[in-house]
């Protein structure tokens, strides 16, 4: 590349297309790139590489096919010597047809296309119909959902359960697959309506309602900055709701006044049932309600502080609408006002309150334990079918973090889905499986210039976490086994869904970059398919496995029967005859009185034999011995 005069010449600037001996003025931006307007010696790289044309790309050859232009990181640049006019049109340096034509790294959707996340993608609004009947259903199925999470874990109350274990490790599994659709990946159809279901579950519909296509008037920030008022409510609206469910269900019971004594006539009616407890009630329901909430909140909270620069400069723009510049104007004041108080109250908070009151639970229950210890010493010889109870309790204790509820309180039953299904040791296990749905959030979120490396480093995550908890082992109860395999066997369904991720960085949606769009390469078909449909069979394995747990009381009785066998032989061990207990009870007398002389000459000690149980104090002078 050269400016007049002739012979002086500089290297072209990085992201620009210079073919053959040009001027400045000739020169444009490559295919995934957009010249700057501050500086036209710069090229920034667009958020979506298809998004901006321009000249020929060799790193993205193959990578994004188009109907109308082909391949058009290998168009037929009008520069090129012996190029036909005819042909080069795609080489033409401007947005996409989906795209505002000279916006800010061609950002902006065009009218009937709506922003896919952070990633800079438009996709074509549905039929509004289809948009609006896709929306409420979306909408009715979550909450559906969240009634059934909200009952079954009523239901569990923090009880020793293998099937709760199991449903926090399924849920814990869908909530992250849903994070990974904000990773910049060209997901086949299949993970991406994977995506879209788990989001619809752990986030009421959100990932399913399209505002933009709703409200077309509106533009992409205002779309964003609604969603995340939505975002920011959203738990306090799902907690009044809940609230005022229970007290309704309430008022609704004592108005009918169904309970035993009343008209029978009410008795009959199928919702007649006895709200006992229901200030616990309503507080385990509220709990749930947010633990599903909270991966959402962490990626929504984060999203509100993804910013990027363009060309270089010291002006960051937000990546959803790259006409808002960040910290000023509108985005401070919902960054400072929302985005703030969510960081604090919710992705910290919540965490922290959950950690914090698990924690009491954990004290009080080894302050517990450690009385009943302590009574062990001196209580009487129990009987045999009480020891057998006892030996069940006790082994339930030392195999799982569970003890009794009065020991607590109404905690283990509020906050027992975040311990019971693990050892008494590994209580705080929950708060490391938080942590990974938050950095996993956050690389989603703040890894848009990682590019593949976004990748793999959540494949090294993945692959630490897997190794950690096959080495510590954290699940207790009566399945520790099978929790554990089923841990390890989500992990490993995340580890192969990433895995697939790097392949479709290579392969965009599978598609053959030899061939037109739309012919797709026959291995990475059936590898999408296999792991696509490998994620949906594992959630149907934990749906299976939580029913037959239910149904069956989740327990082994061979492994129950073995364990009680050892408490016994432990409790046993530590258990005297009665003749012991009284000889020991006696001989701790006679010590006693022996002290009492020593620090009281005056005082003597009369002891007739042992079998006659008694201790007799007398004044010196009074007796003989």
């Amino acid at each position: 590349m050269n400016d007049k005069p002739p012979g002086d010449c500089e290297r072209c600037p990085l992201g620009s297309s210079c073919l053959g001996p040009i001027i400045f003025s000739e020169v444009k931006a490559k295919f995934g790139w957009q010249q700057c307007t501050s500086n036209l010696k710069k090229f920034a790289r667009c958020s979506f590489s298809g998004a901006c044309l321009g000249g020929p790309n060799p790193a993205l050859k193959g990578k994004v096919n188009d109907s109308k232009l082909g391949d058009p990181a290998d168009c037929q640049d009008c520069h090129r010597q012996g190029a036909n006019p005819a042909t080069c049109s795609n080489c033409t340096e401007r947005c996409n047809d989906q795209y505002v034509n000279s916006s800010r790294l061609c950002g902006q959707c065009a009218p009937g296309y709506s922003l896919d996340g952070l990633g800079g993608r438009c996709q074509k609004c549905p039929d509004p119909a289809q948009n609006i009947a896709i929306s409420v259903v979306g909408i009715f199925s979550g909450l559906v959902f969240l009634f059934v999470f909200v009952r079954l874990t009523l239901s569990d109350g923090g009880d020793l359960d293998a099937s709760d274990g199991v449903k926090s490790i399924g849920m814990s599994y869908v909530q992250l697959l849903s994070l990974l659709v904000t990773f910049q990946i060209p997901w086949p159809k299949i993970f991406i309506d994977i995506f879209r279901v788990g989001g619809a579950i752990t986030a009421v519909g959100q990932h399913l309602v399209n505002l933009k296509c709703m409200f077309p008037h509106m533009s992409e920030a205002e779309v964003f900055f609604s969603s995340k008022i939505m975002s920011a409510v959203a738990p306090v609206v799902l907690v009044v709701l809940c609230v005022m469910t229970w007290y309704l269900v309430d008022i609704f019971y004592r108005i009918i006044q169904c309970s035993e004594g009343h008209p029978s006539r009410w008795r009959s009616v199928p919702f007649c049932f006895e709200i006992t407890n229901l200030s616990m009630k309503m507080k385990s329901s509220c709990v749930s309600l947010l633990y599903l909430l909270w991966p959402t909140l962490c990626s929504e909270t984060f999203s509100l502080f993804a910013c990027r620069s363009v060309c270089e400069d010291d002006v960051t723009y937000l990546r959803a609408d790259l006409k808002v510049v960040c910290w000023q104007g509108d985005h401070a004041a919902y960054a400072y006002f929302i985005g703030v108080p969510m960081m604090l109250l919710y992705v910290i908070g919540f965490a922290t309150v959950a950690w914090y009151r698990v924690w009491r639970v954990q004290q009080a229950a080894r302050a517990a334990a450690a009385e009943a210890e302590a009574e062990e010493e001196v209580v009487d010889m129990v009987a045999t079918t009480t020891t057998t109870t006892t030996m069940t309790a006790s082994r339930q204790r030392r195999s799982s973090f569970h003890y009794n509820k009065s020991d607590v309180g109404d905690d283990h039953l509020i906050y027992g889905m975040f311990f019971s299904a693990f050892r008494e040791k590994t209580w705080w296990w929950e708060s490391t499986i938080a942590g990974r749905k938050i950095v996993i959030a956050m690389i989603g979120v703040f890894g848009e210039n990682m590019e593949s490396m976004q990748v793999h480093l959540t494949l090294m995550l993945v692959m630490f976490i897997l190794l950690i908890t096959a080495q510590v082992r954290p699940f207790g109860g009566a399945q520790p086994t099978l929790l554990q395999r089923l841990e390890i066997a989500s992990l490993a369904a995340i580890f192969l869904t990433i895995w697939a991720a790097a392949v479709f960085n290579v392969y965009p949606k599978c598609q053959d970059p030899k061939k037109p769009e739309g012919q797709t390469l026959a291995w990475c078909n059936v590898l999408s398919v296999t792991i696509g449909a490998g994620s949906i069979v594992l959630v149907f394995v934990f749906i299976g496995i939580f029913i037959w747990l239910k149904m069956t009381g989740g327990g082994d009785d061979e492994e129950n029967e073995a364990a009680v066998r050892d408490q016994m032989n432990w409790f046993q061990s530590r258990m005297m005859s009665e003749e012991q207990r009284q000889t020991r009870t006696r001989a701790r007398t006679v010590d006693a009185a022996e002290n009492n002389v020593l620090e009281n000459p005056a005082m003597v000690i009369e002891m007739p034999s042992i079998s006659a149980g008694e201790v007799k104090v007398v004044e010196e002078g009074e007796g003989e011995d």
